[in-house]
């Protein structure tokens, strides 16, 4: 389940009040009741309850039935679904299925929904960090470093700072499938974490790898090179589900609480975002300089008006002008 279906129902476009419509809802109901007010549910929780479903969009009458979908907040929903307040907290497949189910309202109303952001381009994110080439006696060298650093504050990424808190990877490592790469390069393959050939570890200070590459021309010109120190940087590419933002001494500082998915890391030679990363990534890299843009947008952030005199530096100056 997840999703559920869109259905056809009037629509109303005035004043929204979640909480008080799902507060006149009845209790210990069936699935065909609460889905005339949801559009999701979860599919392990129990269906019976209000607290299995997500996504309130009718108003519900004073004696408990839903009824008409509320434009405001059809349009709501897709908001969170874009990102808005946290985001939606649920799989990725179900997004489409929910943007569908409130969309049709918004059509039924002769209103154009607003456009459903892109997984992929809404979303993956890099990361660099240090990496290191191992090597214990006449064992064949390793590649090791921390993908990612928990609990401490980043450097200025493009008019932020950010944090990603302990416990952010979950249980990724076990349900994602993660390539160790050069370059973001899915042809030139150092190892993975289902073959056994890229570990990844979670401890209290972060996620740490370590990679047993191939006997390969790509993989050894790259232990050589790092080995030199010619090459010494990682990258990660992530996906949030989870962030909040406050500022800290004027700094807007992000917290990034738990990711949605994990893709690979990569011993890159440069440690930013050119065009050829997202080529050969085959994505749209999410840039911090984006994540910035975004989030300006969300909290409407106006650039700061122009600083203007004020009464008594204006009285200082008529008083300059006479003096002379």
């Amino acid at each position: 389940m997840g999703a559920i279906a869109k259905h056809k129902t009037s629509v109303v476009d005035e004043k929204w009040d979640g909480p008080a419509n799902e507060k006149k809802l009845k209790t210990d109901q069936d699935y065909s009741y609460y889905a005339k007010m949801y559009g999701w549910v979860d599919p392990e929780g129990d269906k019976s309850t209000k607290s299995a479903y997500k996504f309130p969009h009718h108003m519900v009458s004073d004696n408990g039935t839903p009824g008409a979908a509320n434009v405001k907040a059809c349009i709501s929903v897709i908001g969170v679904l874009n990102g808005a307040r946290g985001g939606a907290k649920i799989p990725d497949k179900d997004v489409k299925g929910v943007y569908n189910h409130a969309a049709s309202h918004l059509k039924d109303a002769d209103i154009d929904p607003p456009e459903l952001k892109s997984l992929d381009n809404n979303g993956v994110e890099i990361r660099t960090y240090k990496a290191e080439v191992r090597k214990e006696g006449e064992e064949k060298p390793q590649i090791k470093g921390r993908a990612i650093v928990y609990e401490s504050m980043s450097p200025d990424l493009c008019g932020f700072k950010e944090i990603i808190h302990k416990g952010a990877v979950g249980d990724l490592i076990e349900k994602n499938d993660i390539f160790a790469l050069k370059n973001h390069d899915e042809n030139l393959i150092l190892g993975r974490n289902i073959s056994g050939t890229l570990k990844l570890v979670e401890t209290d200070e972060g996620l740490d790898f370590v990679v047993d590459p191939p006997d390969t021309t790509y993989a050894n010109d790259l232990l050589v090179s790092m080995e030199r120190k010619d090459i010494d940087k990682c990258s990660f590419a992530f996906r949030v589900a989870d962030e909040t933002w406050e500022k800290i001494d004027g700094e807007p500082v992000r917290h990034i609480t738990r990711f949605a998915e994990l893709y690979d890391v990569s011993v890159v030679t440069y440690p930013a975002f050119p065009q050829t990363i997202a080529e050969l990534f085959g994505k749209q890299i999410r840039t911090p300089q984006q994540v910035y843009k975004e989030y300006r947008s969300r909290m409407q952030v106006k650039p700061e008006p122009k600083k203007e005199y004020n009464k008594i530096a204006k009285m200082k100056l008529r008083i300059l002008e006479k003096i002379k």
